[in-house]
């Protein structure tokens, strides 16, 4: 039996199922590698896409990830919210595309800012419950 993982609501069902064969001997228990199986865009394909929206955004490069996290972790305690992105996309109904929004969820009006600024949807739909 060979499975692979996607981000979805059927992720206890499929775990359930595989380690049962795993007991009954009919599968190898092993650990997937990676769960980013998506797409990955170069640089240059970023740059492009996020260009329109030069007038919005502010786009930072940095040598290396320990200046890169350190940065976002200095803003984040600014008070400003980062869309980071990185890598291959995860795949699946409930993937988040191995892309993230961080934003500090001690200020109290941290969920309704990035719900209005970045989500652009209504503010009666779920937020992640670090922001609840």
């Amino acid at each position: 039996m060979k499975s692979t993982s996607a981000a979805g609501d059927d992720g206890s069902a499929l775990g359930a199922a595989l380690e049962r064969a795993a007991r009954a001997d009919e599968m190898q228990n092993r650990r997937f590698p990676t769960p980013f199986l998506g797409p990955e865009y170069s640089v240059n394909e970023v740059a492009s896409a996020v260009e329109e929206f030069s007038d919005r955004i502010e786009i930072c490069h940095y040598p290396n990830p320990q200046e890169t996290c350190a940065a976002a972790a200095r803003l984040i305690a600014q008070g400003h919210v980062i869309a980071w992105f990185r890598g291959a996309m995860e795949y699946g109904p409930r993937a988040l595309g191995h892309r993230s929004i961080l934003a500090d969820p001690s200020h109290p009006e941290m969920r309704d800012r990035v719900t209005a600024m970045v989500k652009m949807r209504e503010s009666f739909r779920p937020s992640p419950p670090q922001f609840r």
